[in-house]
């Protein structure tokens, strides 16, 4: 199963964002494009912009503000994408490892819409990017991967997968915040880690009821199952990390099998690595590399 982060990850979108200039302190608009190729600017102490209450509020569906777009405009920003071709740094490996293939995958982001849109959404990227054969080999994956009955419809066939099959959890939504019970003052970043239980026990629930496997088969035969996530926040990663740590180090979650969890940062490599030099010092680093569990990181230019 891949985790996978939605903006600047899979597509960069042209949702607008409001900061506020530090020297005028007049609100302006950017697109989420836009801000996260330039994140220095928005999120350094010192940036020249900084966040306000509206900031992400086009990322929400719905918002108090007289100039918020209004529900449907998440569709039109992946349709502008699309269109635009901004695609990220990991929707090869989406389109033709998970999509395709129809292997469980999941949506984890820090946005505020509904979950529902982003079934819409998912809907749209699959019809839009997706040759006719590239559908019809997804068409016959389903049936194949989820035991469907070989007669059903690419349509129907495609609902059960895209939406009884993968989750859009939207961590700063408000229902996901009651279902999960996320601390209000809670950072998107723990939000994140903290969900990530919720998908792994999804993963394993998935693997037992569908797939009829337990832990003790995939022991004995010498199997394993393998939990991957990809994010372009430095926040995101590092708390993740520190949650799965746990998971990992702990002798009550699956002692006999051997776990492992990998990262794909989509950052710049070099940018990666100084900022890493900020949150833990050289020696600390080099430490931790050779111990058992670190995380493996797949650096990309």
């Amino acid at each position: 199963m891949w985790i996978f982060d939605f903006d600047w990850n899979i597509l960069r979108t042209d949702t607008p964002v409001y900061f506020k200039n530090n020297e005028t302190w007049e609100i302006e608009k950017f697109s989420m494009h836009f801000v996260d190729q330039n994140q220095k600017d928005f999120f350094w102490n010192d940036s020249k912009y900084s966040v306000v209450s509206e900031t992400y509020s086009e990322c929400r569906d719905f918002f108090s503000l007289d100039y918020h777009r209004g529900f449907d405009w998440i569709i039109q920003d992946v349709l502008n994408a699309i269109e635009e071709n901004n695609f990220a740094q990991s929707y090869e490996v989406f389109k033709n490892a998970y999509l395709i293939k129809a292997r469980m995958f999941a949506i984890l982001t820090a946005r505020w819409n509904s979950p529902d849109n982003f079934h819409r959404a998912f809907s749209l990227i699959n019809e839009k990017t997706l040759t006719k054969e590239q559908k019809e080999q997804q068409h016959e994956n389903i049936i194949k991967n989820y035991r469907l009955d070989p007669k059903i419809s690419r349509e129907e066939a495609l609902y059960y997968y895209l939406w009884k099959v993968i989750n859009y959890v939207p961590c700063n939504n408000f229902q996901v915040e009651k279902l999960m019970w996320f601390a209000e003052e809670m950072p998107s970043c723990d939000r994140k880690a903290k969900a990530m239980d919720f998908l792994l026990s999804y993963y394993i629930n998935l693997l037992e009821n569908i797939y009829k496997k337990n832990i003790s088969e995939i022991i004995w035969k010498k199997q394993y199952f393998s939990v991957w996530f990809s994010d372009d926040n430095l926040k995101n990663i590092v708390s993740v990390y520190e949650k799965f740590r746990v998971f990992l180090d702990s002798e009550k979650y699956f002692p006999e099998v051997q776990k492992k969890f990998s990262v794909y940062f989509t950052w710049k490599s070099e940018e990666y690595y100084n900022l890493l030099m900020m949150l833990w010092d050289e020696e600390h680093f080099r430490e931790q590399i050779k111990q058992k569990y670190w995380l493996k990181i797949k650096l990309k230019k």
